[in-house]
């Protein structure tokens, strides 16, 4: 028997309702609904006659047509008079309520719920096969489908022509997440866009992990909520360098000299009581033991502990995640990547990470990173939309490369800069308006 969705009835009666008025909704989380796992009967056969209808013309279309449908079934022996009637009534409050909630919010607070089941079925599917000693086939696909709950949109594409002017110039002028870099920022157009998935790519001491701490620092000081997931660093030094940064106070000193200490306090306590800082968190997990759908977790939990919904997400670094389902170290490496970046789409995320180059490092010629240089894995630099490599002169310089957008132009070179350490930047730079 079904597991039920366990669902308030005034939200599964808006349910069903948005299944039939709202195509969004319907692409969105409808065409994943069980009817079983509904309790209100109409709620359940609405959604039953919807999933028919789409099967046959790609969305259940308008009330009329599922109300048709019911009508039919009730004449072919398959829905009683009362259920009929009680199903039908439902359909006319929807096509004159206008009072029904918003679709998108709507599946964005039900898509958790229906994925929390479908990962459960994943995992007693799993547990079965492997009591059993069957392979895990049937597992994965499960767990692939949980992903794809308030994610997938199976709408028609957009056709070409005046009407697709407004969607375009809608995306186009979406807000970019700069780096802080203002030389870098400048060839980014401003920075990445939402819904990215973006990496930062070097070599061992190159600087990886604060470019992280630099996007992070800059996305708090520009009122953006952000979270740091660190598999590497401990979440302490992540700590010390945003500090630092944000502060404009060198680690060590604060480290060393009480008077330094005094100081970042002073000017710490000055920020958050004007209000510069957005809400930050950083957190420790364990490299090689912890997965996508962890990090997504915390995530739900500090929004819900802090009540801010948090729209930038670095995670250093993406290869010391996991893929338990993946035997073969470049699939677990794509796959990862594939999670991470469906996040961001799922979550409208700034997502910024770090990956590792190859032993053979620069271009010979071009004495710099590029793609092909990415370790472990062909599919990471496939799969990110966005990435800019670092190409670090004796610790005293850095060269920026941008060696894929998928948002813009490529092949941009910006330095090289004098960096700076000491204060958690990758490059010496001041903010417009900072108090210091």
């Amino acid at each position: 028997m079904a597991v039920k969705y366990h669902l308030e009835r005034a939200s599964e009666l808006a349910t069903a309702q948005l299944c039939v008025v709202s195509p969004v909704f319907w692409q969105r989380l409808g065409c994943h609904l069980d009817p079983d796992r509904f309790v209100d009967i109409g709620a359940s056969i609405i959604i039953q006659a919807c999933h028919a209808i789409s099967a046959e013309t790609g969305q259940p279309s308008v009330p009329l047509i599922v109300a048709q449908r019911l009508r039919r079934w009730h004449e072919e022996g398959k829905v009683a008079e009362d259920r009929l009637v009680y199903a039908r009534a439902l359909l006319t409050t929807a096509e004159a309520n206008g009072d029904l909630p918003d679709p998108d919010a709507f599946a964005d607070e039900l898509a958790p719920v229906l994925r929390r089941i479908a990962e459960r079925e994943a995992l007693d599917a799993g547990f079965d096969a492997f009591g059993k000693k069957r392979d895990l086939t049937k597992m994965e696909a499960l767990l692939a489908g949980s992903r794809r709950i308030g994610v997938t949109n199976t709408s028609a594409g957009l056709r070409i022509g005046t009407a697709a002017l407004d969607q375009v110039f809608t995306v186009s002028r979406s807000p970019r997440l700069p780096t802080g870099i203002q030389e870098l920022d400048a060839a980014m157009r401003g920075g990445v866009k939402r819904k990215t998935l973006s990496l930062v790519m070097g070599g061992p001491n190159d600087g990886k992990s604060c470019f992280l701490d630099q996007v992070v620092s800059e996305a708090i000081s520009s009122k953006r909520p952000a979270a740091l997931a660190t598999l590497e660093m401990s979440s302490e030094e992540h700590h010390a360098r945003i500090l630092a940064n944000l502060c404009d106070i060198p680690i060590d000193d604060a480290a060393e000299y009480e008077d330094s200490r005094k100081l970042l306090r002073e000017r710490l306590e000055l920020l958050e009581g004007d209000g510069f800082l957005a809400y930050c968190t950083v957190k420790d997990f364990t490299a090689r033991a912890t997965t996508v759908l962890d990090i997504e977790q915390w995530l739900d939990a500090e929004e819900q502990a802090s009540g801010v919904k948090i729209p930038v997400l670095a995670v250093d670094y993406a290869a010391l995640l996991c893929d338990p389902l993946k035997k073969a170290r470049h699939e677990e490496m794509t796959s990862i990547m594939e999670s991470l970046r469906t996040l961001a789409v799922k979550r409208n995320l700034w997502l910024w990470s770090a990956h590792q180059t190859t032993g053979e490092g620069m271009d010979k010629k071009t004495k710099r990173v590029d793609n092909a240089h990415a370790a472990e894995s062909k599919g990471v630099p496939r799969t990110v939309d966005f990435i800019v490599t670092l190409n670090n002169r004796e610790g005293a310089e850095v060269l920026f490369f941008i060696s894929k957008n998928r948002g813009g132009e490529r092949g941009q070179e910006v330095g090289p800069l004098p960096t700076d350490w000491g204060r958690g930047r990758i490059v010496m730079g001041r903010r417009d308006g900072w108090p210091f």
